[in-house]
């Protein structure tokens, strides 16, 4: 199996928690997660980001609440 180095990892890490990536990539970088603290440290904030922004996807308000909000 073809190693990656911390550079190319950081490159692929959205894809590789979104799970975009083909098999062996996604092998590859889990391999070098596996050894790697400070690339676990960095895909786990890219794990983070990633839920708090999924957390944001909320209808916009429609136009009655926005008056409401502005009255008050």
């Amino acid at each position: 199996m073809i190693t990656l180095d911390c550079r190319t990892v950081v490159e692929l890490a959205s894809d590789y928690v979104d799970r975009d990536l083909d098999p062996d990539d996604q092998d590859r970088v889990a391999a070098h997660l596996g050894g790697c603290d400070g690339c676990e440290r960095y895909v786990d904030q890219v794990r983070q980001t990633v839920r708090l922004v999924g957390r944001l996807r909320r209808p916009y308000p429609g136009a009655s609440v926005r008056v409401d909000a502005r009255r008050r």
